[in-house]
């Protein structure tokens, strides 16, 4: 089976799975012709599958990452690695705090971008916009 190239990144601790996967729903209902990784999702790593591979080939494939920024995503090494995919790349990062962790108490680099608190509608109005202008595109020219 060919590896599938994926639109959107979502980036999160094994812990924030159904948030991440919460994400992955709604993006997806707005947006069909969008693909949308998520490592904690089994439609995307199955059983039996070379995940570190898998996740390497969904961030080399991808037009944008949002990460999912919790206290526990942010002590996580992995979401470090992957917001990193973005830092010498015109790929754009997007930080979408949620709980405690808000725009103005998140750590260098994340607090150098323009970040999102997904709980929040106005932000999530935001965020579903700027993917409506940006990556709508992008999915189109893949």
């Amino acid at each position: 089976m060919p590896e599938q190239n994926f639109t959107i990144f979502v980036s999160h601790a094994a812990l924030d799975y159904e948030i991440a996967v919460s994400m992955k729903e709604f993006i997806t209902n707005a947006f069909p012709e969008v693909r949308v990784f998520v490592s904690s999702d089994p439609e995307d790593l199955m059983p039996g599958d070379e995940w570190v591979q898998k996740i390497l080939n969904a961030l080399k494939s991808a037009k944008v990452v949002l990460t999912v920024c919790t206290a526990r995503g942010l002590g996580r090494k992995w979401v470090w690695f992957e917001a990193g995919r973005t830092w010498f790349t015109d790929v754009p990062l997007i930080p979408c705090c949620i709980g405690d962790i808000r725009k103005g108490n998140l750590p260098a680099p994340f607090a150098g971008l323009m970040a999102l608190h997904i709980d929040e509608s106005r932000d999530v109005a935001a965020l579903f916009g700027w993917l409506s202008s940006r990556v709508m595109v992008a999915a189109k020219s893949s």
